[in-house]
């Protein structure tokens, strides 16, 4: 079982349908990778082209970049017993 978000602040990302194996990239990076903040909901192609030039920005001027992946098997939650 994996809980995803922050308990502090309450803040989390909810599961739905279609569940079942999806994928979780880390990017780490020794120097911030975006020079402005992102929309926390938004268009997967316009994020990974911007992803695309701003990790070849980070890597060109030097700076490490390191990524993870992890498959997660998403379920639908199961209904309180009565």
């Amino acid at each position: 079982l994996l809980d995803l978000g922050n308990p502090q602040t309450g803040e989390a990302w909810l599961v739905g349908p279609p569940y079942g194996r999806d994928m979780i990239l880390a990017v780490a990076s020794s120097a911030p990778i975006f020079n402005v903040d992102r929309l926390q909901n938004e268009a997967a192609q316009p994020y990974l082209s911007a992803l695309s030039a701003a990790l070849k920005r980070v890597r060109a001027v030097g700076n490490r970049i390191a990524v993870s992946a992890m498959l997660v098997e998403t379920v639908p939650k199961p209904e309180p017993a009565e």
